[in-house]
């Protein structure tokens, strides 16, 4: 790539929160690790055995295609109301909460910060793309590309200063971009 590394161009692409898989190839086994960390779905050297290459896709398109069909079966029964309760992954197994347990969900990296109501903080991973489409339909609403709020627990907007205050048994101040405060009064 003549302008830039794949590593920058995976950096660019998840700051406009992209959810897109990425199959590294390269001639150099060093970068596998970094590959790993950048979430890559394979990582595969040259020369590339077409075959290889060919059964790399074809499992990327069988994941996503399975990912999306999970998600929207997700929001059907959120909608519908059936299952109040969503699983979430951990690092360690997989968290089950009710989302209207949930105060609010912030972005860090590939992985989200869930803040419930009761002050406990849980680290799910997944992308917080993710989980707002786990939690469509329900009363949340994303505030920025970093976070998603419940309206439930909305207590205060700062238009001066581009915040909202949500309070439960735990309160917290969020900034609000600017593009989304005008949305968020208008949904109220």
């Amino acid at each position: 790539m003549p302008a830039k590394t794949g590593f920058e161009l995976v950096s660019q692409l998840h700051e406009m929160e992209l959810d897109l898989g990425y199959i590294f190839v390269t001639a150099y086994d060093e970068y596998a690790i970094e590959a790993i960390r950048a979430s890559a779905f394979d990582y595969l050297l040259k020369p590339v055995d077409p075959n290889i290459l060919e059964d790399a896709i074809w499992r990327y398109r069988d994941n996503r295609e399975h990912k999306q069909l999970r998600e929207r079966i997700g929001h059907l029964l959120g909608t519908l109301g059936i299952g109040r309760k969503l699983k979430f992954n951990t690092r360690s197994g997989f968290l089950v909460v009710n989302p209207d347990e949930i105060l609010c969900c912030l972005a860090d990296g590939n992985y989200t910060k869930i803040l419930m109501s009761s002050g406990r903080l849980e680290v799910i991973s997944s992308n917080l793309g993710t989980v707002e489409n786990m939690l469509a339909g329900a009363d949340f609403f994303r505030i920025s590309r970093s976070a998603l709020i419940n309206f439930r627990f909305l207590t205060l907007v700062d238009n001066r200063k581009g915040t909202c205050q949500l309070e439960a048994d735990t309160s917290v101040e969020l900034k609000v971009a600017r593009n989304r405060l005008s949305r968020l009064e208008k949904l109220l």
